[in-house]
């Protein structure tokens, strides 16, 4: 049990502490972007926009559709984050039209998937990372296990069993369309 304030107040400590750490490993040459990445992980985001703010650089999360603010990095700090995406994504590190790449890392035990999206801008360049998990020897799902019971199971198992048919299989960006 606590109040509204404290809360917040707890978050901007957090918030603080996350942008000295950082700043500390941009200014040390440590592997801050592979830190970013499991933050972000560790926060279950599913994107991470990074951009050039007013003091600095701004980092969010995309949690479960909503985009969050995760951190104010000093723009040094920010910098160095971006080129060694950019690095890993094998991108120009400097370029005048957007850009597009991936790079794979362990986490875990985990291999994850990362498409690097860059769209320069008038004080520097926006990036957004797309994180997914790969799922590597995995037999696949049963229907049942996916959610399918009793009557619409039926009506799948028959329209999968007739001669011409078409089965369409939408959802928003990672709601698991992919799994089939």
């Amino acid at each position: 049990l606590t109040t509204a304030d404290s809360i917040k107040q707890a978050l901007l400590i957090y918030q603080k502490h996350l942008k000295e750490k950082f700043a500390g490993m941009a200014q040390k040459g440590v592997e801050a972007a592979d830190s970013l990445l499991r933050h972000a992980l560790y926060s279950h985001a599913s994107h991470i926009h990074i951009e050039p703010a007013l003091m600095g650089t701004l980092v969010r999360y995309r949690i479960n559709g909503m985009l969050h603010e995760a951190m104010r990095l000093p723009e040094e700090a920010g910098t160095f984050i971006v080129e060694k995406i950019k690095s890993l994504a094998k991108l120009f590190p400097v370029a005048s039209t957007a850009q597009d790449g991936r790079f794979k890392f362990e986490h875990g035990g985990e291999t994850m998937s990362v498409s690097v999206s860059t769209v320069p801008l008038a004080q520097g360049e926006k990036i957004l990372l797309r994180l997914s998990r790969e799922h590597r020897g995995q037999k696949g799902f049963t229907l049942e296990s996916l959610g399918f019971h009793g009557e619409p199971l039926e009506r799948l198992h028959e329209g999968l069993g007739r001669r011409s048919r078409l089965l369409l299989v939408c959802g928003p960006e990672a709601s698991g369309k992919t799994t089939l």
